[in-house]
């Protein structure tokens, strides 16, 4: 382990091995995951899942109304709201309704890249709700609202509001972070794979650098950036080949969010101890199932197991 990541992980030992005796489910932070599309329940409910593993107190997922019923019999723990009016367009209002209710807030997860999700990253980027926004302990990005973010930066100009919309969605909180895989970096930067993935801590940094984002590159290794510490970014490898499965990125989003709760949102120090310890955790699940046979909630499941063992070291 690098010798920066285990004085981090050290120094907040004891925040992640106890919970305060007179806490109420509010004390741990209340997380809005805002994806999900029909065929794509999945992804909200990895991140809801992981994050409430990770300590999390309140989850609410904003939704369409046909994962409805998915979400609630899979994780009655959480809430649900729909994203959708009668007419099919997206309900502003309730949308802004959940995000002041938040103060932690996932966005992508199966989002998709249709006209709804569309607009509705357009509604998140409007001026209306900058102020909301603003206010956010965290706010991360994921899967489809990164690839829409680089259709709006990458605009060829075309539409102003367009390009405006994505610099406003990445500028939107002071503690923004962004979890993109190599392909969804490529997509936002307009590098090329294969050069991201021989310079991925370098891409990482400079990313991180232009728009003052916190960034978590994925790939086999990790790359964070943090948008405090220009110029520098750290590789993370705790986790292996097990986790090569759909939704570790998901449950991924649920880790940096439960972690951010319990450490007191000091996403300096929760950022790189959630990815040491989600890799810890795919580790831990292969050693359970065996490597060929983790599913990515197993992941989430083991991230008890992950925060004992690097507090017991």
């Amino acid at each position: 382990m690098d010798i920066e990541l285990s004085e981090t992980i050290n120094k907040n030992a004891a925040a992640l091995g106890e919970r305060d005796k007179y806490a109420n489910k509010g004390t741990y932070g209340k997380l809005l995951v805002i994806g999900g599309s029909c065929g794509m329940s999945g992804a909200a409910y990895l991140c809801s899942l992981a994050a409430f593993r990770t300590g999390i107190g309140m989850v609410k997922v904003f939704g369409p109304e046909c994962n409805r019923v998915i979400l609630q019999s899979s994780l009655p723990e959480a809430m649900y709201k729909s994203m959708e009016l009668s007419d099919g367009s997206i309900d502003n209002a309730a949308l802004k309704e959940s995000v002041d209710w938040a103060d932690h807030i996932v966005v992508g997860p199966g989002l998709s890249k249709g006209t709804e999700a569309v607009e509705l990253m357009r509604v998140l980027g409007s001026d209306d709700m900058a102020e909301a926004l603003s206010s956010k302990r965290m706010l991360l990005y994921d899967a489809d609202a990164l690839n829409i973010i680089s259709m709006f930066i990458n605009s060829s100009g075309h539409e102003a509001d367009v390009d405006n919309c994505g610099r406003k969605l990445l500028s939107a909180s002071e503690y923004i972070v962004i979890t993109p895989h190599i392909g969804e970096m490529a997509r936002l930067t307009g590098l090329e794979i294969a050069y991201i993935k021989v310079h991925q801590k370098e891409v990482a940094k400079a990313f991180a650098d232009k728009y003052g984002v916190n960034v978590v590159l994925k790939d086999a290794v990790t790359a964070v950036a943090l948008r405090e510490k220009t110029g520098k970014a750290m590789l993370i490898d705790s986790g292996c080949g097990a986790m090569a499965k759909a939704g570790s990125g998901d449950v991924l989003c649920g880790f940096i969010s439960g972690i951010s709760a319990v450490l007191g949102d000091k996403l300096n120090d929760s950022i790189p101890t959630a990815v040491f310890l989600h890799g810890r955790a795919g580790c831990i699940a292969s050693d359970t199932v065996g490597c060929h046979s983790v599913l990515a909630e197993d992941i989430a499941n083991s991230a008890g197991k992950a925060i004992l063992s690097c507090i017991k070291q």
